[in-house]
């Protein structure tokens, strides 16, 4: 089952649903924000790694999803102004 999480002030996505071998992730706005950077893990502390990037919520993770594994995810606010 997915899961979420949040490091270093980094906003954590608000919903991680399984759908067959990917997961859909939604996160609320930031103030200001013009892109965001999505990092996964599969432990809780990390080390997380950068797997994509989205101009607004919702996003798909498709990159190599095993559903017997457990996700973390972080979503970073990226050029803001």
């Amino acid at each position: 089952m997915p899961s979420r999480s949040a490091s270093g002030g980094a906003q954590p996505a608000s919903a991680a649903s399984p759908g067959g071998c990917f997961v859909n992730l939604t996160w609320s706005a930031a103030a200001r924000a013009n892109n965001y950077i999505i990092s996964r893990s599969t432990t809780h502390n990390g080390p997380y790694t950068d797997i994509g990037s989205s101009l607004a919520s919702p996003w798909s993770d498709t990159t190599g999803v095993n559903p017997l594994t457990p996700y973390y995810y972080v979503v970073r606010a990226a050029n803001v102004s």
